[in-house]
């Protein structure tokens, strides 16, 4: 059976935005592979250019219209469209309605981040013919065998499904994941056009002039913060690959495409200890030509010199932080995630002594933000051996505990803030205030947010005066390659 698997185009404020792999519809499609179907993967982003949308805006990669006419090219006898995240949204709900002219008598089931969450409003709004909730897999793998069996496929039995049933909407939430990871074969990034994702990768924490591939060992998260949706989509367990799964996996991608790095998107990488450990013994054994990194971050918790020196030794570049805030009551009582000032401090100066770039992220404007606890985060930063940062706004997400706080209080109309999620940037709402409460005002908040990330470069740059010149040298960079790409469209137009 011929499958095609798309991601939609998204939104930024950078046309330079760094590009990776898909890994969600690249697991999928290596499942459907061996299971003996036709897999092709189409990821709009890499598949198209940045194109302005207005107000400093860019919509990266094809348009809606585009992917629906790539996807009708490859002929399939079924499509699965990922959406996955809320802010892509918007062009997910428009390629699946032009889908729906295009192949009125060919299946589309979608999956991803937002779907699962949101099953029943993409049921009403999208009318697709199955939702596969969380992990897809096994589940999709399933349904396929059913549907070539024959055209009324039979859903009993299947689990994390949900589906339109006369005139409304049936849904199984997931009860079952996947246990041992090491069943499942590597991504199909071979199905991916690789070379030209590395060509268009670095940032992130990374170096523009880098070439990075990322890597998934492990899904979830013991953690329970309150902003994060990782349970609702991965379930409630953290499993992982076993180091000589990931090990056999990093040389296969070492051997075919030389990355200079290799980002590590795991929500949780460092819980298992001795997993950790094993798997960087076996990077220093095995002799990669890549560094690696953590951007999504790592728990403090999970760190000390022992392990650190050996990250180091198997070639991680840098870490970064999920500190989230430097008041220990917020931390542990709003956020609900453990961790010390102490203990920070402690690991970032293994890491200053170790030579491993430390980054961090901060969250700020949580239910109980006050100017007090604003202010030990920004001091903690300042004083904090960091070589950068990320501070965001908090985003209540469905599927989070902030979210239904957020709700309950009267804090958010649920459905306008929908409507502002479904059709914004990551970056605009990750910088957004979208909800007020009476310790934090929205202004108060926005000018708190620059008031960090001011004083903390002013201490980045006390402290590494060089820092300020490599920012300068790079902001002259990207102004002339805005320059040229404005001449190189002029021409062609």
């Amino acid at each position: 059976m011929r499958i095609t698997l798309a991601t939609p185009p998204f939104l930024s404020q950078n046309p330079h935005e760094p590009l990776s792999p898909p890994l969600g519809i690249a697991s999928l499609g290596a499942s459907l592979e061996s299971a003996g179907h036709e897999v092709s993967l189409i990821d709009a982003a890499i598949e198209g250019h940045p194109v302005p949308v207005g107000n400093g805006i860019f919509r990266m990669g094809l348009a809606p219209n585009e992917l629906a006419r790539r996807i009708l090219q490859s002929l399939p006898d079924l499509v699965g469209l990922s959406c996955p995240f809320s802010t892509r949204y918007h062009f997910f709900h428009e390629t699946l309605g032009i889908l729906r002219d295009l192949l009125p008598e060919i299946p589309v089931i979608v999956g991803g981040i937002h779907p699962t969450l949101l099953p029943g409003r993409i049921l009403e709004r999208d009318q697709p013919d199955l939702i596969i909730l969380g992990e897809g897999e096994a589940t999709f793998t399933e349904w396929v065998e059913r549907f070539e069996q024959g055209s009324a496929v039979d859903l009993s039995g299947l689990d994390g499904v949900a589906w339109m049933q006369d005139g409304k909407p049936v849904i199984y939430p997931r009860t079952s994941w996947i246990a041992e990871l090491d069943h499942l074969p590597p991504p199909a990034l071979h199905l991916l056009p690789v070379e030209r994702y590395l060509a268009r990768s670095g940032g992130r924490w990374a170096s523009r002039f880098q070439s990075v591939i990322p890597v998934q060992t492990s899904r979830s998260c013991p953690g329970r913060c309150s902003f994060c949706s990782v349970h609702s989509v991965m379930g409630p367990i953290w499993r992982a690959h076993s180091a000589e799964y990931v090990l056999d996996e990093l040389a296969k991608i070492d051997d075919t495409w030389h990355p200079d790095l290799i980002a590590f998107e795991d929500d949780r990488i460092t819980w298992d200890r001795d997993r950790m450990a094993a798997l960087c013994e076996g990077m220093i054994d095995h002799r990669f030509g890549f560094r690696w990194y953590t951007p999504n971050g790592v728990h403090v918790t999970d760190l000390d010199e022992e392990l650190l020196r050996l990250m180091k030794q198997s070639g991680c570049q840098s870490l970064n932080l999920a500190i989230e805030s430097g008041d220990e009551h917020l931390l542990h009582s709003i956020i609900g995630k453990k961790g010390s000032e102490r203990k920070t401090r402690e690991v970032a100066q293994v890491c200053l002594d170790l030579g491993i770039r430390l980054n961090a992220y901060f969250v700020i404007g949580m239910p109980g933000e006050t100017e007090v606890s604003l202010e030990k985060s920004i001091r903690l930063a300042e004083t904090l051996p960091l070589d950068g940062l990320g501070v965001f706004i908090a985003t209540p997400f469905p599927g989070t505990r902030l979210f239904r706080e957020c709700v309950g209080n009267g804090w958010l109309d649920e459905e306008s803030y929908m409507s502002l999620l479904e059709d914004g940037s990551d970056s605009t709402l990750l910088n957004t205030p979208l909800f007020e409460t009476d310790t934090m005002p929205e202004d108060r908040l926005l000018a708190g947010k620059q008031e960090f990330e001011k004083r903390f470069m002013r201490s980045l740059y006390r402290r590494r005066p060089m820092t300020r010149v490599k920012h300068a040298v790079r902001a002259t960079l990207d102004f002339g390659s805005s320059l040229l790409g404005g001449v190189s469209k002029r021409v062609a137009e």
